[in-house]
Formats: C-alpha cells, sequence, structure tokens
C-alpha cells in the first residue's frame, strides 16, 4: 500500500474546508447539516471529536472535501486546566488549518465572544488563509441580531447560522465555495472519481491496536493512537491510494471505535460511537479484523465481532 502522494501519478488536489473553533460552539452539528447526513458524532459534552472526519462533498459542478476538527480547548501557554487531549486535538486542527483552502470558524452566539474564540480567530488569521464566521445556535431572530458583537474579531461580514432550524447553513456553503480553487473540467462536469473507492473498514475491540495498523498502513499520523480504550469515537474515513495488479486503485480506510459488549457500553458517545462502527461494517467492501495476539488466544466478544462481520457479507 502507497499514500496518494507517489512518484508515479501526481495526485489531484481536492479543494478543503475546514471547520474550526472551540470545543462545543456546534461544529458537529454544522458538519452534518452541510453534508446531510449525521456522519460525526454530535453530543452536549465537550471533547467529543478528537481527530479530523472528513466527508467529500459535490455543489453543482464544485467537488471538495469538509472537515470537522475537534475542539481548541485551551488558550496559548495554558497549562493548567488542560485536558490530556487537548494538544492531540490542537496538532490534529493544525493539520487541517495547513491542508485546508477555505477555514469556517464557529462560535456559539448564545455564549458571546469569548476569550478562546479571540484565540482561535487569531490563530487561523496567522495562517494566511481565507476565513468564513459563522455565528452559530442563532435559533430566533433575537439571537441572530445579537451575532453582531462579533464583529469585535475583526470579520467584514457574520453568518448567522442555526442547524437546528437549517437556516444560513446554504449561504454560508455557498460563501465557502466561491473562494476554493477551481476544479471543474475543461467541459464544465467536476472532477470525479471513475471508479468507485474500495472501502477498508478496520474492526476489534478496544486497545486491540486498529489505529496503530492504521497509521502504518497510510504512513502518517493521521489518527490518534492511545492507551486509553475509547480513544477513537467517530468512524474515521481516509482517502488512499493502493497499488494493485501493477496499478493504483483508490481506496478509503476506515478506522472505527472499538466494539465492547453491549452491557458495558455505559455512556451516549459511546453508543453512537459503536453504531458508527457498526454501519461501517456493513459498508465496507472489505474488513480487516485486528484482534491481540495474547496468551488467552480470541475472546468471546471477538467472536462476536467475528460473527457481526460474517452476517454483513
Amino acid at each position: 500500500m502507497s499514500e496518494q502522494n507517489n512518484s508515479e501519478t501526481k495526485p489531484v488536489h481536492i479543494p478543503t474546508v475546514a471547520i474550526v473553533g472551540r470545543p462545543n460552539v456546534g461544529k458537529s452539528s454544522l458538519f452534518n447539516a452541510i453534508v446531510g447526513r449525521r456522519l460525526s458524532i454530535v453530543h452536549e459534552m465537550p471533547g467529543v471529536t478528537r481527530d479530523r472526519v472528513v466527508a467529500p462533498l459535490v455543489r453543482g459542478k464544485c467537488r471538495f472535501q469538509l472537515i470537522d476538527t475537534g475542539g481548541l480547548g485551551m488558550l496559548s501557554g495554558e497549562t493548567r486546566k488542560v485536558d490530556m487531549w487537548d494538544s492531540r486535538i490542537a496538532s490534529q486542527v493544525d493539520i487541517a488549518i495547513g491542508g485546508a483552502d477555505v477555514l469556517i470558524l464557529v462560535a456559539n452566539v448564545q455564549d458571546g465572544v469569548v476569550n478562546l474564540d479571540e484565540e482561535v480567530a487569531a490563530r487561523l488569521r496567522e495562517s494566511g488563509k481565507p476565513v468564513l464566521f459563522a455565528a452559530n445556535k442563532c435559533d430566533n431572530p433575537t439571537l441572530e441580531h445579537e451575532s453582531v458583537e462579533f464583529m469585535k474579531l475583526g470579520f467584514r461580514k457574520i453568518f448567522p447560522v442555526s442547524c437546528l432550524h437549517k437556516r444560513g447553513v446554504n449561504a454560508l456553503v455557498e460563501a465557502a465555495i466561491k473562494l476554493l480553487p477551481q476544479n471543474v473540467s475543461e467541459d464544465g462536469e467536476s472532477e470525479a472519481p471513475a471508479v468507485k473507492p474500495l472501502n477498508i473498514a478496520v474492526v476489534g475491540r478496544p486497545n486491540v491496536g486498529k489505529s496503530s495498523l492504521v497509521n502504518a498502513l497510510l504512513g502518517e499520523e493521521r489518527v490518534m493512537v492511545s492507551d486509553v480504550a475509547g480513544t477513537t469515537r467517530d468512524a474515521i474515513d481516509v482517502d488512499f491510494t493502493l497499488r494493485y495488479q501493477g496499478g493504483d486503485r483508490a481506496a478509503v480506510l476506515v478506522d472505527t471505535a472499538g466494539l465492547r459488549k453491549k452491557a458495558k457500553v455505559d455512556t451516549v458517545v459511546e453508543f453512537f460511537s459503536v453504531m458508527r462502527a457498526q454501519a461501517a461494517i456493513d459498508r465496507a467492501d472489505l474488513v480487516l479484523f485486528v484482534v491481540e495476539a495474547s496468551p488467552d488466544g480470541m475472546t468471546a466478544q471477538d467472536r462476536r465481532i467475528a460473527s457481526m462481520i460474517q452476517k454483513a457479507g
């Protein structure tokens, strides 16, 4: 297997829009509203999104990819009350910012302007990328009017949006598309892969090394790895190129959350993580089932997962 950047073929740059902001402002809700389905897990608990969640989209003649990122939860130089995931999430966000053509900064209008909003805004300006500002949770005219407070952050235009009522989302997307580099072919059709990518899901119990395997296959630190069970929450789709019979084949590698016994699933976030993993198995063309090479051998849960894969065909 090889990455998309290989020496034989020059990869086509897909225009990219990244959604960025502090925790709990509705980034994943906006991501899902634009995508049109619940792809990224949404919950009121801060820090649910950790890795970059990517979705390919087509709007008219434009093809691009949208990235949901984890919340930037610490100020520059801050060391106290810093969550163990904050620095790792920040690294993932930095990669998303570096690879994006357009950035959407999201804030929660119901909280007003807070220090972290100012910090993230300054960080995005330093990138030199075009930035659109979305004042989220403008669920009524009064809140929409209050969004003008965010003008103090220095953006010429505020996009009031309500993911709950699907207001303002289309206007925000259209503005982002206008800032993207052209990716339309001469005949007016958007560039799209001729062959459906091979979908490969990596599944198994928690902490058996699924994310480590994904990173090893891709040759980069694409998804977070730690000794903490449940590090991966969303099902993370990663486009890459597979060498097959002397040619290149477009493929998608899907890292999934660890599958525990249903009786041990004790949080809403984990419940949704398990649902995403099961859905990844159902839509996969190929499943890489990862088990731990331990003296105890296959566990009862390993056998349950094997049965789940078998039933999915």
